[in-house]
């Protein structure tokens, strides 16, 4: 089980803030326009990602980021795929790149929760976090000022099948000829009985089979004219196609922004899973 829990105050040094309408791009720890980056950096919003039905946010990059490296190293459900930006940088450290969610590194996240990804691909990463390996800034949904409650509920259901490649099993016959070629004929006798050639058992199918993925989610965000929150609630199921393997997940995230006083905000951003 992981839990995670972020909260800090920001002081108003400024009476009032102009608003920028131009695009901009999480990067650190605050946000800047898009148009004033000149360093690698690749941005992607949440309908450029859950386009793919994932419990893991690097099969959802897969094919999306040039320069971006996605290998799922096992089949495994739940497992997270392998990410290196622009290759392997070092023969004896890793290379996995830093998550910053919402300003704190290393956060949690679910993939369903998760507003904008921004890829720092570049010296840029190592001057901000001393990343040789690059860093994946996600921000995650937050609700809006003065705005009323907006329920949203989603479901996905999918399945899997094993792929075998274009071969076909052997029958009982086939295999004891196969078998019997490769040993003298007085040795093979003793070992094996013709009866075997008449009994078919096709363990591939025993062991394999579609699989079924479940992904249900429902939040709930707005705000009043002093605090804005984002909740939501997800269950993840996914059934592998190896038989006894499978993947089970809850989650929930709470993300909470309120007008103290004047010139106090605090945030405070939950998640468990």
């Amino acid at each position: 089980m992981a839990f995670a829990v972020s909260a800090n105050a920001e002081i108003n040094v400024a009476d009032s803030i102009i608003e920028s309408q131009e695009p901009t791009v999480s990067l650190g720890y605050t946000e800047v326009n898009k148009a004033d980056i000149n360093s690698a950096i690749v941005t992607l919003s949440a309908d450029e990602l859950t386009d793919v039905t994932t419990c893991d946010l690097g099969t959802m990059l897969q094919g999306k980021v040039a320069g971006v490296q996605v290998i799922n190293p096992s089949g495994q459900p739940g497992t997270a795929a392998e990410i290196s930006i622009r290759g392997v940088n070092s023969m004896i450290s890793g290379t996995s790149p830093i998550y910053v969610v919402d300003g704190v590194i290393g956060g949690l996240f679910n993939p369903n929760d998760v507003e904008s990804v921004s890829i720092l691909k570049d010296a840029g990463a190592i001057g901000i976090y001393g990343a040789a390996t690059g860093v994946i800034v996600v921000t995650t949904k937050q609700g809006k000022r003065n705005s009323k409650p907006r329920v949203s509920l989603n479901g996905r259901v999918g399945g899997s099948q094993p792929l075998f490649g274009n071969c076909r099993m052997m029958d009982s016959k086939e295999l004891y000829d196969f078998y019997q070629s490769l040993y003298p004929a007085a040795v093979f006798s003793s070992y094996y009985s013709q009866s075997l050639q008449d009994e078919n058992y096709n363990w591939r199918d025993v062991f394999y089979g579609n699989g079924l993925l479940q992904n249900y989610n429902v939040s709930v965000s707005g705000g009043s004219n002093k605090a804005d929150y984002y909740a939501s609630l997800d269950y993840y199921k996914q059934d592998g196609t190896f038989i006894n393997t499978g993947y089970d997940r809850i989650s929930g995230r709470l993300n909470l922004n309120a007008e103290i006083v004047k010139w106090l905000d605090l945030k405070v951003n939950t998640y468990f899973n």
